[in-house]
């Protein structure tokens, strides 16, 4: 900013020198008396060109270097979160596919028929808890279905027992 200053200062001095000759007189004086003072501010003016030139293309680099900075810290931040994203991902899903994975296995046993095999989770609070108690009501239907069959031949037998009994 220092360096702008110092370069516009003869810029002003020398529009102000210009304005006073033009002031005092109302025309403009003649050229050839002002030629070098005019090449002079012509310099000037150059001088003071460039040093803005420079300090626009500093303050422009300082810019993009910051932006540079933004973008690189925002792009690391963006993708550690989409790592931790992607980890939590993998985790529930591999915790829920485990659980699925043996209540569907419990569910076979017991379409086999082994009604030994208890059902997995059955005090957990969410999906799985609730998957297993319609596992374990599924065992249980399974279990009374077996003593009702149970209990209709043991009628049977005992009323073929008294018919044969009564002949």
């Amino acid at each position: 900013r220092a360096a702008l200053e110092q370069g516009y200062e003869p810029f002003r001095a020398m529009g102000q020198r210009s304005v006073d000759l033009i002031g005092a007189t109302g025309e403009l004086p003649a050229m050839g008396a002002h030629i070098a003072e005019h090449e002079a501010f012509l310099g000037r003016l150059d001088t003071a060109w460039q040093i803005g030139n420079t300090e626009l293309a500093r303050l422009l680099e300082a810019r993009i270097d910051r932006f540079e900075g933004r973008r690189l810290s925002n792009l690391l931040l963006a993708l550690a979160a989409l790592a931790l994203a992607g980890g939590l991902m993998f985790a529930v899903s591999r915790g829920l596919s485990t659980r699925i994975r043996r209540l569907v296995d419990t569910m076979d046993t017991l379409r086999q028929g082994d009604t030994s095999v208890e059902p997995p989770y059955l005090t957990d609070r969410h999906e799985t808890g609730r998957i297993a108690a319609a596992v374990a009501a599924f065992k249980q239907s399974l279990l009374d279905n077996a003593a009702l069959q149970h209990a209709q031949v043991e009628q049977a037998e005992r009323a073929q027992a008294e018919r044969r009994a009564q002949i």
